[in-house]
């Protein structure tokens, strides 16, 4: 029987934007799925939109794509089943791997914490465990521009999916 070969990309979405659409294009036509996990006790950040909000902003993130053609995307809330914080990366992966035998995961990683693997809490384990494939960052659309803009009263219309930029006008986020 062929594994099911699932891309795994974590990041906070504190919001989704289109640099994460833009590294979900490179791989998305390489695995059978691609899942979404946002984190819930991020090792390094400290400050995130609740999990709710950011996982309805994530819906409609992937909403929006599959307009795009990107159909094999999937909201995962894999981290709410690990019970220690900060949720390491091999923690996730070992997680998953346990819970889904059936599938074998790649993990996706940004070009900046590509460089910088090595630091990852056990990062040899990873790569003898696991795939790991570096997403190029092609353009700078970053979260922290969308809330900084939001906080400045300037337009996000280019960084994020249109539902996205209705959610967060709506709910008035990252203003303050």
């Amino acid at each position: 029987m062929n594994k099911k070969s699932i891309a795994i990309f974590g990041s906070a979405f504190n919001p989704p934007t289109l640099g994460h659409a833009d590294a979900i294009s490179q791989v998305c036509e390489h695995f059978d799925e691609v899942w979404l996990i946002p984190s819930r006790a991020h090792a390094t950040k400290t400050t995130m939109l609740d999990i709710d909000s950011r996982m309805a902003m994530i819906l409609l993130f992937i909403d929006d794509l599959r307009s795009a053609k990107i159909n094999n995307l999937k909201l995962h809330d894999a981290e709410s089943g690990i019970n220690e914080k900060p949720i390491y990366t091999y923690k996730l992966l070992e997680h998953l791997s346990n819970k889904y035998k059936d599938c074998d995961f790649t993990f996706l990683c940004g070009e900046d914490n590509f460089k910088n693997f090595s630091s990852f809490k056990k990062s040899s384990y990873i790569e003898s465990n696991w795939e790991i494939k570096e997403l190029l960052e092609r353009n700078d659309i970053r979260s922290t521009l969308v809330r900084a803009n939001c906080k400045a009263n300037t337009s996000i219309e280019k960084l994020v999916t249109k539902s996205v930029e209705r959610y967060i006008s709506h709910h008035g986020l990252y203003i303050s």
